[in-house]
């Protein structure tokens, strides 16, 4: 970075989204030069000679970090299985230092056990009407509905009887329809 460096790109790798606000600062930063000193975190920038240089140049650029470049190792693969156990044949749960189960997860789990849809089917709530809020009622209005080909119109009415066999869904009466688009 120099005098010229308006913006740099932050690239998150992880496994977890991170949504950061525009003009959010992310660090701060201190101006310094070979020689000067860093008051707030006490880091020296001492002048080396420039005949001796304290490592050697790079004699290759730089390749971008490739995130998958370790899937297919077997060691990365192993240290993941070795950090967690099967629990009841459907989750894998943590371990401590001593390779304990966390017992709180397990409980957890356990308790909300149909809430993950081992069956195989989509998981649905049981005993609770569920209702969605709108806030301004007078602004509905019906949409008519999409035109979808014999075989698109055939898929979409085998899924919705499954859904609806399997009681994931129920016949609505809503004065307004929308377009829901049905997923495997």
């Amino acid at each position: 970075m120099d005098a010229n460096t308006s913006r740099i790109l932050v690239t998150n790798f992880g496994d977890e989204p991170l949504d950061v606000p525009s003009r959010t600062l992310l660090g701060k930063a201190t101006a310094c030069g070979p020689g000067s000193i860093s008051t707030l975190q006490a880091h020296a920038f001492p002048l080396y000679d420039p005949a001796t240089p304290s490592s050697p140049p790079f004699s290759h650029t730089g390749s971008p970090l490739d995130r998958f470049e370790f899937d297919d190792q077997p060691l990365a693969a192993q240290a993941q299985e070795k950090a967690t156990a099967l629990v009841d044949d459907a989750f894998r749960v943590g371990i401590d230092e001593d390779g304990n189960l966390h017992t709180a997860v397990v409980a957890l789990l356990r308790q909300h056990k149909e809430a993950f849809s081992l069956d195989g089917r989509p998981g649905h709530i049981q005993g609770v009407a569920m209702r969605i809020p709108v806030e301004d009622t007078s602004r509905l209005s019906a949409e008519p509905p999409r035109r979808v080909s014999p075989e698109k119109r055939q898929a979409i009415d085998k899924e919705l009887a499954q859904l609806l066999a399997w009681g994931v869904v129920e016949e609505g009466s809503s004065p307004v329809s929308r377009s829901a688009p049905p997923f495997t």
